[in-house]
């Protein structure tokens, strides 16, 4: 039987400017990861960071993130071995400030997401609305500031295959299998 280890982080809001306390309480959060692979005697497989890595989608923000996400790596064991950190994007990772509700695409897009709440086919339509270059920039434009990171940490760069690549990884989800 072969066994996944993993590390799962989640809602971090880097804001760029920790405070004092929240410097504290990141520190303290290390060490715990750390004892607890000591402890454990356990090296992770993978190190899963989800939800909310930012306050607002600003890039300070993920300049710090990024710092601090050495440092997990280093307390898991895992020095500089960024492959092995896996980003997924949550609503505070979007730089509000690019699109704003005036915007006549912003009302264009939230009509069709409302609308996929009632498709029978919504990943395909999602992958039709995204195989459009035009669409696929707006929807991801407002991630640009993340997407430095999770390609510098690129284990599954995530946001950068979406802006770049294409659809596909976007509504198809990345599958581990083992084999005993």
């Amino acid at each position: 039987m072969t066994t996944l280890t993993w590390v799962h982080l989640s809602d971090l809001h880097f804001n760029g400017m920790e405070s004092p306390a929240d410097m504290i309480h990141l520190e303290k959060m290390l060490d715990d990861v750390k004892a607890q692979c000591d402890q454990k005697h356990l090296t992770p497989d993978a190190i899963f960071l989800t939800g909310d890595l930012a306050f607002s989608g600003q890039k300070k923000q993920y300049d710090f993130a990024g710092k601090w996400f050495e440092k997990l790596l280093a307390a898991c064991g895992l020095p500089g071995q960024r492959d092995r950190l896996f980003i997924v994007p949550g609503n505070h990772d979007i730089d509000r400030t690019v699109v704003g509700k005036a915007d006549w695409q912003y009302q264009y897009y939230r009509t069709f997401a409302a609308d996929l709440l009632n498709s029978k086919k919504p990943y395909k339509e999602v992958d039709d609305f995204l195989g459009d270059d035009e669409h696929k920039e707006w929807a991801f434009r407002k991630f640009r500031n993340s997407s430095g990171l999770s390609v510098s940490f690129s284990a599954l760069p995530i946001l950068q295959s979406l802006i770049s690549v294409g659809t596909t990884q976007y509504v198809k989800s990345r599958r581990m299998t083992t084999q005993s």
